[in-house]
């Protein structure tokens, strides 16, 4: 029996680094579970707000041309007023 004990020994060294081995692995799927769950919640929310964005109606438009409204022109008071470049 005095060859069982070294063959066990053995075997009991690599298992338990297989088991060390297969922690790290499960507590790295945990943590990218984690992340990705975290990941799949702020796609749903923004899902969300943009489903209720659709869902509700725009407001009419002021034309009826659907050309956007024009800006009132504010004009510069620093503008130099245009000269002409010939002489008379």
């Amino acid at each position: 029996m005095s060859t069982l004990r070294p063959a066990a020994e053995a075997r009991l060294v690599t298992l338990r680094a297989e088991l060390a081995t297969g922690q790290d692995a499960l507590a790295q799927l945990d943590t990218r579970r984690t992340a990705l769950s975290e990941m799949l919640l702020r796609i749903a929310g923004a899902v969300q707000v943009l489903e209720e964005v659709l869902s509700t109606p725009e407001p009419a438009d002021p034309s009826a041309d659907g050309a956007a409204p024009e800006e009132p022109v504010c004009p510069n008071p620093y503008a130099q007023e245009p000269t002409s470049s010939r002489s008379p």
